[in-house]
């Protein structure tokens, strides 16, 4: 199981292949930050909104693994 939480905006990672490359693989999670770039700044996150993101996105990954419901 693999969790991805990208920003749309990222100049290192191109929607384009990000969305070719990543989203199809069978045990990935994506989460997209609308507007962040690398380092998700822009796109309005600040750090509380993109911790209190992070944190929740990936409890309820965890919690899906862990429970044996994720596409393993």
């Amino acid at each position: 199981p693999m969790l991805f939480l990208q920003g749309t905006r990222d100049a290192l990672s191109k929607i384009e292949l990000f969305n070719e490359h990543i989203v199809p693989l069978p045990n990935a999670k994506v989460v997209l930050l609308d507007g962040a770039g690398h380092g998700f700044r822009g796109g309005g996150w600040d750090m509380a909104k993109l911790t209190d993101r992070y944190v929740s996105e990936t409890r309820m990954w965890i919690d899906t693994v862990s429970s044996g419901e994720s596409s393993e």
